[in-house]
Parts: C-alpha cells; structure tokens; sequence
C-alpha cells in the first residue's frame, strides 16, 4: 500500500493511491532539491531514484520555420488509446513517475499507472507515419498563459523520422496560435536526447526536484 510520508513532523507528500492497484509496499516522495533534503531522506530509509527539472519555452520568442521540423503527420484526437498505452509502455521503462520499485521491474504496476494516465487524456497529438501511429503528446493548460507537456512518447522504430522534433514543434507551435506566453515540461536529468530537443527550441531549465522511494 501506499503511505502518507513525514519529515521532522511535516507531511511532504500524499503517496499516490489508485484503488484498483497491483499490492505492493513502496512509497515515493518527491523533494525540492536542497543539501538538507538527501541527508532527510537517507535517514528516513530513502533511496534516490532521479531528479527532473522544470522546463519553459517563452513562446513569444520561438520564431521557426514549423513547416521544417513537423516532418510527419500529426494529428489532434482522442483517438488511438491503445496505440498510445502501446507506445508508452515500451517508452517508459525508468520514468519514475510510472515505477515506484527501485530496480523498475514491476511492469504490472507500472503499466497499471501508464493506463490511468492514458485512459483520463482528452486530445491528443498523434504522430503518425504511413498511417501507423508512431508517438503522442499530450498537452494541459496549467494556467490562463501556460501549457505544460504532460505526456510524451515516441516509438523507438521511428525516430530517425524526426517524430520527436515534430511533435514538440507541434505542440509550441498551437501554443503560439492559440496565445499561451509559456509551454513547460519536467524531464528527468537523465533524458539528455529530450534535453537537447528543449534547448534546441529555446526553453531554459529550473527548480530541480529529487524523487526518493522507499520499499517496506
């Protein structure tokens, strides 16, 4: 089961909590980074999973030939549910928010949660090639000038095809037309090729957050 966390007396995080979800008995927290936060954790029988950062693109200040980096078709729809669980599946094999066990081997678990995500998504970006569907991206207004990529994964087979470019192109590019400032992200640090892509388009890094968890 999952567990509501304390540090010093203070809650820190509410473990997330899925009724339907395969038995185990791990939580996961996730701190702000800081020099404290670490000794906190290990004290409290923590492990360190991953540190992600903030991601932010000014869009008034991304000016690109769109038509030259959307390579492939995409499309906008809430369609293709299975193909996107599919993809994700095979994408997601140490993101952290989809495995809470250290060694990222509880699959039933993880795509449990994927599943969740992809069932509660509403429009979507689809990518696809020679009509199959080869990526997605999912995007959410977190607030009246921003829009935050929730969700975002390519098929591996595909990405010479510049898939990954084209979507996230696609995404800065409605955000544009539709009059948001801001479109954000947080990626985990080790993703380097995402990095690149977000440097690529202009956005600069911040507010590193830790992801610690603990198995019982």
């Amino acid at each position: 089961m999952y567990k509501t966390i304390k540090f010093n007396d203070m809650i820190l995080a509410d473990i997330d909590n899925f009724q339907e979800v395969p038995p185990c008995n791990i939580a996961k927290i996730t701190l702000p980074y800081s020099i404290e936060n670490p000794l906190l954790a290990i004290k409290n029988g923590f492990v360190f999973a991953d540190r992600t950062i903030l991601t932010t693109i000014q869009v008034s200040k991304a000016e690109f030939n769109f038509d030259k980096l959307i390579r492939v078709e995409i499309e906008e729809t809430t369609s293709y549910k299975d193909e996107i669980k599919q993809i994700a599946q095979k994408a997601f094999i140490d993101d952290r928010r989809f495995y809470y066990d250290l060694e990222c081997k509880n699959t039933q678990l993880s795509n449990f949660i994927i599943g969740k995500w992809v069932d509660e998504l509403d429009q979507v970006l689809v990518a696809k090639y020679k009509d199959v569907v080869i990526g997605f991206l999912a995007l959410k207004e977190t607030s009246n000038d921003t829009l935050f990529i929730h969700l975002a994964a390519t098929d591996e087979k595909y990405r010479l095809t510049g898939v990954a470019m084209s979507l996230y192109a696609k995404a800065l590019m409605s955000a544009k037309e539709r009059g948001y400032k801001k479109l954000e992200g947080r990626i985990s640090t080790k993703n380097l090729a995402v990095m690149n892509l977000y440097s690529y388009l202009g956005a600069h890094f911040e507010n590193p957050m830790d992801i610690y968890i603990k198995e019982f």
